[in-house]
């Protein structure tokens, strides 16, 4: 071993400066001799390699396990598939809702009207809501709690959820698109409730005595806008058609919008719809006629004169097709108080009457007798004995939608 390049050892043994010094590490291996590593670092380089390959097992026994219980981080959800006959209809898979007892679905195996696959219709019963989408030929029923009979229930329908709501006993509820039925949002109080100037909102009662109104709200139960001031005794009020408020009151029926108050008439209103009003108008001498306005411009014209006895309807719950072309009325055959379907043309005053027999119990608790499609052609129906009509405007034919169909009580409709 080397001390040092500069250093020299004198008498004492002590290295001096230009000395070296030469350490004995003990005999060499002869030269002839071929090479043995010692026992020790072989024993080491034996044990290393031991750590290693334990080490790489471990890993890729970590690895695996892994690889075989790890969970995804989503996981799909079951998809079932429904039938479809015709082309046009969209056969794509269609997410089945969650698992309950209380929400059956059912495919019929084909469409039940050649519409667009976003139109549907909802109906209420005693003891279901019962979602029907029409192109597809799926149904889907939701068992519901019963509310108090002669209530007054009205029911509405938003863009994935329908809700019922008295207007006396402050009992209803929401059922959303698939799922059970829940309580309504804190922020509805007592009924009515009443379809919005968009699918996305509803009138609801708010206030009381001088200050009953009803208020805009979404169909999460939050304030979506301004009040409309209705007087006392809300009941009174009703849907006017075209998404706001009317009600009856001294003098007459009234159509209300946040903007203030416009009487409808001093006489009868027959039917309402998006651009027109049917009445029933009489004068000193009880002179009648019946009345077509254009809610736009004001301009009425009537359809015939009468004695004093309604020429057309005679129930004040009429509605009239999105394009203004006819009407669907309640009219009292005076056998008993029946009221049967009759179908009034408001351009030329043709009448189409029916021997379909309404369900009055509807006509006098909330409406929702008619609901007429967006292309005014399909009219649904809320029957008599709780069956689901459907009238074809193009041919004036009557067919029951479905044989298979819990009672129906009131109709609503849904459109994209």
């Amino acid at each position: 071993m080397c001390r040092g390049d500069d250093v020299d050892v004198d008498n004492r043994g002590e290295i001096r400066p230009g000395q070296v010094e030469w350490l004995d590490l003990g005999p060499t291996e002869p030269a002839d001799r071929p090479f043995q590593p010692r026992r020790s670092r072989r024993r080491w380089f034996l044990f290393a390699a031991a750590i290693a390959v334990a080490v790489i097992l471990v890993a890729a026994l970590n690895r695996d396990t892994k690889r075989t219980t790890a969970t995804p981080s989503h996981v799909p959800p079951e998809l079932t598939s429904f039938t479809a006959s015709p082309s046009s209809v969209d056969a794509s898979p269609s997410l089945s809702p969650s698992p309950s007892p209380s929400v059956t679905v059912t495919s019929l195996g084909h469409r039940l009207l050649d519409v667009p696959v976003d139109w549907e219709l909802f109906t209420r019963g005693p003891e279901s809501v019962v979602r029907i989408e029409l192109a597809r030929g799926r149904v889907t029923r939701t068992e519901v709690p019963e509310l108090a009979n002669g209530a007054g229930v009205s029911f509405v329908v938003g863009p994935d959820r329908a809700i019922a709501l008295t207007s006396e006993d402050q009992s209803g509820y929401l059922v959303t698109d698939g799922h059970r039925v829940r309580d309504l949002p804190a922020g509805f109080g007592h009924g009515p409730a009443l379809p919005g100037p968009d699918p996305k909102h509803i009138w609801v009662s708010t206030g009381g005595g001088s200050s009953s109104a009803m208020t805009l709200f979404g169909f999460d139960g939050r304030r979506a806008g301004p009040s409309i001031r209705v007087p006392a005794g809300i009941g009174t009020a009703a849907a006017d058609g075209a998404g706001y408020v009317r009600f009856y009151a001294t003098g007459g029926v009234y159509d209300a919008r946040p903007e203030g108050v416009k009487r409808i008439t001093t006489g009868a209103l027959l039917a309402s719809g998006p651009t027109r009003w049917l009445t029933e108008e009489c004068d000193a001498e009880f002179r009648c006629a019946t009345t077509v306005t254009d809610r736009a411009t004001g301009t009425q014209r009537a359809l015939a004169v009468s004695d004093g006895n309604y020429s057309f309807g005679g129930f004040t719950d009429g509605v009239i097709a999105p394009n203004g072309s006819v009407a669907a009325l309640a009219r009292d055959d005076g056998q008993e108080g029946r009221l049967k379907l009759q179908v009034l043309d408001l351009s030329n005053a043709d009448v189409h009457d029916t021997s379909v027999l309404l369900n009055p119990d509807t006509a006098f608790n909330g409406g929702g007798m008619f609901a007429w499609t967006p292309d005014s052609r399909w009219l649904f129906i809320a029957a008599d004995a709780g069956r689901l009509l459907v009238l074809d405007r193009n041919s004036m034919r009557v067919t029951e939608l479905s044989g298979s169909l819990p009672f129906v009580s009131q109709v609503s409709f849904r459109s994209g």
